[in-house]
């Protein structure tokens, strides 16, 4: 039985306060909706789902679990959805490592997984659990992409703007370009609105960047998706 496609939106928010700092309330480009996220590490994984143009759609705190794992009854969130282009889904749930090295064999923690996995096969969807030795095994990935989507979070209401064909037209003229002469070229278009549209093909996958191995600054080399024209 497919349960995945009835998801609309989370089942569940923590009152804000209950959490202090590791609390986060980040807009999503993506959904172009607040989306609510529990702790520091949650929120790094959100980064990766965000700034995967493979991802197109995903929901935080999906369902309420309500299961009976090694005879307890046993209710559980799993802490993301995501659904792939290609058709894909896949619930998650977010651990530290050294978290599922300290597991107890009946321990609320081992019958929150386990009650997970079971609900998923029953359900025939997929799941994962997801550490932290994946989602921070590159630091500056996400740092550059927690920069991108502030920049596309304070201009939500920007995402149509008329300059964006410019934008399009100029790096269609070239298959790579660096940003900052990228943003000269695009004269008389502002710099930072220049920036600001190719945040928003990167977030789209329209063209792509070497976010993983440099810095986020005028010398990053912005490439046209496979080589090709980009999209208007």
């Amino acid at each position: 039985m497919d349960q995945t496609f009835s998801l609309q939106s989370p089942v569940w928010k923590q009152p804000r306060g209950c959490y202090g700092s590791n609390y986060w309330t980040v807009y999503s480009p993506k959904l172009k909706r607040d989306v609510n996220l529990y702790s520091n590490l949650e929120r790094d994984n959100w980064v990766l789902v965000e700034s995967n143009p493979q991802i197109i759609w995903f929901c935080e705190a999906p369902v309420r679990i309500r299961i009976k794992i090694a005879g307890h009854d046993t209710q559980t969130i799993p802490d993301m959805f995501v659904r792939f282009r290609d058709g894909r889904e896949e619930y998650q749930e977010i651990k530290y490592a050294r978290d599922l090295e300290r597991l107890e064999m009946n321990g609320q923690r081992t019958r929150q997984i386990l009650g997970q996995e079971t609900w998923c096969a029953l359900a025939g969807a997929n799941h994962r659990v997801v550490t932290d030795l994946v989602i921070r095994a590159n630091p500056l990935y996400l740092t550059n992409w927690k920069c991108v989507l502030a920049h596309l979070a304070s201009a939500a209401r920007l995402n149509d703007v008329p300059e964006r064909d410019n934008v399009i037209s100029t790096i269609a003229g070239r298959s790579v370009w660096r940003l900052a002469e990228l943003e000269q070229a695009c004269f008389p278009l502002q710099p930072q609105m220049a920036r600001l549209i190719v945040f928003q093909l990167l977030h789209q996958g329209e063209v792509v960047a070497p976010l993983d191995t440099c810095p986020l600054n005028g010398a990053l080399e912005i490439r046209r998706m496979n080589g090709n024209p980009v999209a208007a």
